[in-house]
């Protein structure tokens, strides 16, 4: 389990903070609904350093609605991952976009768009014609760099002999031929509408952020709240709510929680707590506008070959998922008690009594109290102590009692007083699950199950060449993304697949600012 045990100012780090410019590459700009949709993103300020630990990306319909989201994990500014595009949209142009919890409140240059095109092949390929006004907003298009030879199917493409500059990418996709071109390349946060002044900047240095709101009308400045995350461990932190109802939690190394719980300490009085949504409320503006979206007959046989080509496409992605760093305990214990170490009672009550000599349990009012030894004074503290279960808070301490200990697998115990942000708890319990899953412990009633959005784990292909199967027999390969490779060390072949038709490679490069540009060739794959 991990406690968050410090705690950082947000109005302090954003009066030093340097805007971050957003640069991203994307496997393909066509796709089919299921498919997977590589990306590389850099969040990086004018100097080439990093502020931010966690990105965002988004896929945007032309009505302005983000239709997916996900929440990725920055390293060093870096970052790598993917879009699952989604199976029930309709066939059409949508936008992606990259940012920060930050970057879109400081610079333009804080989100990186482009149009993609997916195709449903379950939908009527429909024509999209409206909004054919000229976008007065101009994409920013790679260099070229001239056409390559045509290729063969199933044949391998040399490239050249060495990097001109310093390589970041490689990648070659299929070419799309329903994006106009004056649609293509990107384009950054001058098309939305300004946010509302009063909007929270929220940096992530750390890790992410959960933003949330109390919505009492006024303050309590004795009221605390918990917010634990749950995965394979767990994690707690705590805040109390500022004059305007805002509260912060930052997660910092805990980025792969399934979900997260939020208790109040004030356990009899209802909360009033809303959860905030961690992307941004961007809003494009009105004279930003789509291209249209036209199938013409002729392309029918393009459109088959392309969904043939994602019915496969999963076979080509094993991804070889990368390890977080690892989570360190937020306190040392005094005492560990392994249960099975024990003959085993049917109560919580009765296990403490008969083998924690550290924790005393009391009656007062009629309700149970557990006392924990003061073991630096030889004393025994007045007040029950922060007791966890798996992380999470527990408060109500006549249900632990009583409650059955058979899926518990140890209990720590620190016998001095612990400082947990601004509270001050008189000892720990720390009580572990065999399966991190409380064990069978019921929710309290007043706390608050939260599905909030899952941090993608950093991912990585496992062969540049997308498909690892390469070259063997009888394994049909109609890859529309030939290559993907991060950090290419030396100039790599392209090998084709059997999908015919024009293809981009395009070398993404850091020039002398640290900039990346983006050079693209193109080539033809036909017998």
């Amino acid at each position: 389990m991990l406690l968050a045990l410090t705690l950082w100012s947000i109005s302090t780090f954003a009066q030093s903070v340097e805007p971050e410019i957003l640069q991203a590459v994307i496997g393909q700009n066509i796709a089919v609904t299921g498919e997977k949709v590589w990306f590389f993103v850099e969040a990086k300020d004018k100097n080439g350093k990093s502020g931010s630990n966690i990105g965002y990306a988004e896929l945007v319909s032309r009505n302005g609605i983000p239709l997916f989201q996900t929440i990725f994990q920055l390293s060093n500014g870096e970052a790598q991952g993917y879009l699952d595009i989604p199976s029930q949209i309709d066939s059409d142009h949508y936008l992606v976009r990259f940012y920060t919890r930050i970057s879109p409140l400081l610079s333009t240059n804080g989100v990186w768009n482009q149009f993609i095109t997916v195709i449903n092949p379950k939908s009527q390929q429909r024509k999209i014609t409206q909004n054919q006004v000229q976008n007065r907003y101009q994409f920013k298009q790679p260099s070229t760099d001239g056409n390559l030879d045509s290729a063969k199917p199933n044949s391998k493409l040399n490239l050249v002999e060495a990097w001109t500059e310093q390589p970041v990418l490689l990648k070659s996709a299929l070419v799309n031929p329903f994006l106009p071109n004056n649609a293509k390349g990107y384009i950054g946060g001058e098309i939305y509408d300004a946010l509302p002044s009063d909007y929270p900047l929220i940096p992530e240095p750390f890790g992410h952020v959960v933003y949330a709101k109390n919505l009492q009308e006024s303050q309590n400045p004795s009221e605390t709240f918990y917010l634990s995350a749950h995965g394979e461990k767990s994690f707690l932190n705590s805040a109390k709510a500022k004059p305007n109802g805002d509260l912060f939690f930052e997660l910092g190394a805990m980025k792969d929680y399934r979900f997260l719980i939020v208790q109040s300490n004030q356990a009899e009085s209802p909360m009033s707590f809303a959860l905030q949504s961690p992307f941004v409320p961007l809003s494009l503006k009105s004279d930003f506008h789509f291209p249209p979206f036209v199938v013409e007959e002729s392309q029918k046989e393009f459109l088959l070959d392309l969904v043939t080509a994602s019915k496969v496409t999963a076979a080509y992605y094993p991804k070889q998922t990368l390890e977080n760093f690892p989570i360190v305990v937020g306190f040392d214990e005094d005492r560990i008690y392994r249960l099975d170490d024990y003959t085993r009672f049917e109560t919580f009550e009765v296990t403490l009594r008969e083998y924690v000599p550290e924790v005393m349990v009391r009656r007062q009012n009629k309700k149970a109290l557990l006392k924990v030894l003061n073991k630096p004074l030889g004393t025994v503290f007045n007040e029950n102590p922060l007791v966890l279960l798996d992380g999470m808070p527990v408060f109500d301490i006549d249900a632990l009692i009583e409650f059955d200990p058979v899926k518990i697998e140890s209990m720590e115990i620190m016998a001095r007083e612990f400082l947990f942000n601004h509270e001050k708890f008189d000892g720990v319990i720390n009580i572990h699950s065999f399966k991190n899953d409380f064990g069978g412990f019921e929710l309290p009633p007043n706390a608050i199950y939260l599905n909030y959005p899952l941090i993608q784990q950093p991912t990585t292909l496992v062969s540049p060449q997308v498909n690892s199967s390469l070259g063997t027999a009888r394994f049909p390969d109609f890859r529309n993304l030939l290559h993907w490779e991060i950090d290419p060390n030396k100039p790599s072949a392209v090998f084709t697949s059997e999908v015919e038709g024009k293809y981009e490679l395009t070398q993404v490069l850091r020039d002398s600012d640290g900039r990346l540009k983006l050079v693209q060739e193109e080539f033809e794959v036909k017998n």
